[in-house]
C-alpha cells in the first residue's frame, strides 16, 4: 500500500513540475506600446526615450529592439521561465556587430525589463517598459 501511495505522489509531483516547465508567461497578446529608455555612461546628455508599438503574441514574445536605420537585428536563444522571457540579440550595422542580452517580465497587460548591449568599449543599458493598448491590426 505504501508503494502505491508513493508511486502516485511521485506521479503528481512529476506532472506539476512538467507543467511549470512548459507554462507560458502571463501575457495578454495584442498591440503593445513599448518604451525604451537608454543610458550610456559618459554621455553629456541623457538620450530621449523611444516609444514604439508592436503586436506581441505568444509566438512573437520578444519586444523588437529599438534599432537604428541600417541595422539588422536577430533575437536568438529565447528562454521562458515563469513570466520572464530572456534572449540574446545580435545586430549587424555599418559600424560592426552589436551583441545584447535582454530580459523582460510580463504581468498580464504590463511588461518591464532591461537589455544590456556591448559595442566595442561602450556598454549601453536600455530599460524596457510597456503596456497593452488594444488588439493587433
Amino acid at each position: 500500500m505504501l508503494k502505491r501511495i508513493s508511486f502516485w505522489v511521485i506521479m503528481v509531483l512529476i506532472t506539476l513540475f512538467a507543467g511549470m516547465l512548459y507554462a507560458e508567461p502571463n501575457i495578454n497578446p495584442g498591440k503593445w506600446e513599448i518604451t525604451y529608455d537608454t543610458e550610456m555612461p559618459g554621455m553629456p546628455m541623457k538620450m530621449p526615450a523611444i516609444k514604439i508599438t508592436q503586436c506581441i503574441t505568444k509566438e512573437e514574445i520578444v519586444p523588437k529592439s529599438n534599432q537604428q536605420p541600417g541595422q539588422e537585428c536577430q533575437a536568438a536563444d529565447i528562454k521562458i521561465s515563469g513570466n520572464t522571457v530572456s534572449w540574446s540579440l545580435i545586430c549587424n550595422n555599418p559600424g560592426g556587430t552589436t551583441k545584447a542580452k535582454g530580459k523582460i517580465t510580463y504581468t498580464g497587460n504590463q511588461m518591464n525589463g532591461q537589455m544590456n548591449m556591448e559595442q566595442t568599449s561602450m556598454k549601453i543599458t536600455t530599460k524596457i517598459s510597456g503596456h497593452r493598448i488594444g488588439q493587433c491590426d
